[in-house]
């Protein structure tokens, strides 16, 4: 056993390990090595607007601290999960050779502003969604098109858990979600009006008792259910005439969900409803995808 007789001899012993403590990397800006941060159930509300009532549905939220905003973020793993928090502004302009590579399904007016892939592992994403309010909601469906949110996540082999969570009152945005053996969970705002396509192969379409309240069910075929969800303001009247393109012909331009899971369940409710209470036996049903 060697006995460090000084100060001096205990600092010179250390100091490599100092050094090699020093130049480690510094973690990225995003949250994206720990788990996502947990959504509280009881949140202040936005003031109401009297623009726009829809408004007083978003409830308000901010994103952990560190998180910044950025704009077409792609994050592909090729063995992994993906876990953290991602602040999205649909505003930020990015010169052409920062952009991602464009995959082969799309085009500069489809590109993701969040892409989160991964061959083998689950993805647990809260993305925060910044920008503009939109003061009139039936104008957004023109004037906002340009800045529909995209997002993509997509993983061959784990579930999904994803919250799309409006720092404004709202901002159009479409959300695609794909796993090939694996349950997927979802956490909409309140404000969400617009189509699901659940498409399952082997599990359960849910809906939580808020959405299913909002939801106007289309049919099932092809093993996808769909729904058409409004934020509960005219029964969704509306704005299925829009998107059905009866009121106009530039299509739609609202909020749009596609989710697909080969093996496991989809299940969709509100980011402020509380998750519902279940059985030992329901639990044990849920895990393995019934």
């Amino acid at each position: 056993m060697i006995i460090l007789g000084s100060k001096r001899q205990q600092d010179q012993a250390t100091a490599p390990v100092q050094r090699a403590f020093d130049e480690m990397d510094a973690p990225p800006a995003y949250t994206s090595l720990g788990r996502a941060t947990p959504i509280p159930v009881a949140i202040p509300t936005l003031p109401l607007d009297q623009t726009n009532p829809s408004s007083s549905h978003n409830p308000f939220y901010m994103p952990p601290a560190g998180v910044r905003p950025t704009n077409h973020l792609s994050l592909e793993k090729s063995d992994g999960r993906i876990e953290g928090s991602f602040c999205i502004d649909p505003s930020i302009s990015l010169p052409a050779h920062l952009l991602p590579p464009l995959r082969g399904d799309e085009t500069e007016g489809t590109r993701p502003n969040l892409r989160l892939r991964t061959k083998d592992g689950r993805i647990d994403a809260s993305v925060y969604v910044q920008g503009s309010p939109i003061q009139n909601p039936g104008e957004a469906l023109k004037s906002f098109k340009s800045r529909r949110i995209r997002v993509d996540m997509h993983t061959k082999d784990g579930s999904i858990y994803a919250r799309l969570i409006p720092l404004v009152a709202h901002i159009p945005f479409t959300l695609t979600l794909y796993t090939a053996d694996g349950r997927i969970t979802l956490l909409l705002p309140r404000s969400f009006r617009g189509p699901l396509a659940l498409t399952i192969r082997d599990g359960k379409a849910i809906l939580s008792p808020g959405v299913l309240a909002n939801a106007v069910p289309l049919g099932h075929q092809d093993r996808t259910s769909r729904y058409f969800v409004d934020d509960g303001d005219n029964n969704g009247n509306g704005d299925i005439a829009v998107w059905s393109g009866v009121s106009g012909d530039e299509g739609w331009t609202g909020d749009e969900v596609r989710a697909e899971t080969r093996d496991g369940s989809v299940y969709v409710r509100y980011l402020d409803e509380e998750e519902e209470q279940l059985s030992v036996w329901q639990s044990l049903a849920r895990m393995i995808g019934v």
